[in-house]
């Protein structure tokens, strides 16, 4: 423990974040299997419970768009839930006692968590309007010129331009507010709603690259071995992603106290 302690307090990186990661992943795989293993499971479950729900409901699910039930159950549970795997990382990278029940740990700051993850579910949102807003333009405006070769050209690829930058755009949200959940189940921090994700923003202003790195990286790994196999998606790259976003999580929590921007003590409650 007292080797990753040190390991922590390293400036952040791609490289130490996969390092200490993969340390952790090695030291502590049966716990993080058994982790990512009940994740998957209760996830499976809550998913028949939406299937359910839904055709209950007489709502059309064939042409994959979200509906209002399944909307309700990712903001109320699996935005909740999804930090304890998270946080189940944190604990074994820190080498502390991290029973299957950490799991749970989001719901025990269950209105924070509700917050947190409406306040980001906005910002998610806000980028794909603004996306399709401009390519809505776009259309009005290649409409209103004159049907010429140049433009009917450049028509493709500005609309392939914008979507790239809606992309940029998302990614670029979702990794500066990646760590807001953490930050308020965190025994360390237990942060309210602003206070996390005003945390989370100023935490990766400095690792911006590196931890844009990782996720994409992380996100490619876990993809590639679910395409070739479930299991090695189950086996190899849940623990994997579990140890590694806590080492990541981890150096950032602790570059950012050593530049003396954080208190040490949690701040308990529903608002920062």
């Amino acid at each position: 423990m007292n080797e990753v302690i040190r390991c922590s307090r390293m400036p952040f990186s791609f490289k130490t974040a996969f390092k200490q990661g993969f340390s952790t992943f090695k030291c502590s795989y049966s716990s993080l299997l058994g982790g990512a293993a009940l994740f998957i499971v209760i996830t499976l479950g809550v998913a028949l419970v939406q299937y359910t729900i839904n055709e209950a409901l007489g709502l059309d699910t064939s042409n994959q768009q979200k509906t209002a039930p399944d909307l309700l159950i990712a903001l109320f549970f699996t935005n909740v839930f999804v930090s304890g795997t998270l946080l189940l990382g944190l604990l074994l990278h820190r080498g502390q006692p991290s029973p299957l029940s950490t799991l749970f740990a989001g719901f025990s700051r269950y209105w924070a968590m509700v917050g947190i993850g409406f306040c980001i579910g906005l910002i998610v949102v806000g980028s794909v309007i603004i996306t399709i807003a401009f390519i809505s333009w776009l259309t009005i405006v290649m409409e209103n010129v004159a049907s010429t070769a140049a433009s009917s050209a450049a028509f493709g690829p500005g609309i392939a331009l914008i979507i790239l930058g809606g992309i940029a755009l998302l990614f670029f949200f979702i990794t500066r507010l990646f760590f807001a959940g953490l930050l308020c189940i965190d025994p360390t921090t237990q942060y309210g709603i602003t206070k996390s994700i005003s945390t989370s923003w100023r935490m990766t202003k400095p690792i911006f690259w590196p931890l844009l790195g990782l996720l994409i990286v992380l996100i490619l790994i876990f993809c590639l071995s679910f395409l070739v196999f479930i299991l090695p998606a189950i086996f190899f790259a849940a623990p994997l992603l579990m140890a590694v976003l806590a080492a990541a999580y981890d150096l950032a929590l602790n570059q950012y106290r050593a530049a003396g921007l954080d208190e040490l003590q949690p701040e308990i409650g529903p608002e920062a």
